[in-house]
């Protein structure tokens, strides 16, 4: 991101004028999910650590796991790391 500068003009972010555009992506998201549910379970089950992860504190690793268990199957690759 770059800040503007303070002669520029830009349009205001208005989050109710998108959520046709962004209910699209939910709808998208949810049925992704469905479809790969049991590929992203078996990856968050399987792992034991994700590679460069061994250095976050357990907080991070809890936020994190799930994350890079649903990345890793977006990536093809759902034997996990």
């Amino acid at each position: 991101m770059v800040r503007k500068t303070k002669g520029e003009t830009v349009k205001r972010f208005n989050l109710r004028l998108l959520d046709s555009q962004l209910k699209k992506i939910r709808e998208d998201c949810f049925l992704w999910a469905l479809r790969h549910a049991e590929d992203v379970s078996r990856v968050y089950d399987s792992i034991t650590e994700f590679p460069g992860t061994q250095t976050f504190d357990d907080r991070l690793n809890d936020i994190l796991e799930p994350l890079l268990s649903i990345a890793s199957v977006v990536d093809g690759d759902e034997k996990g790391p």
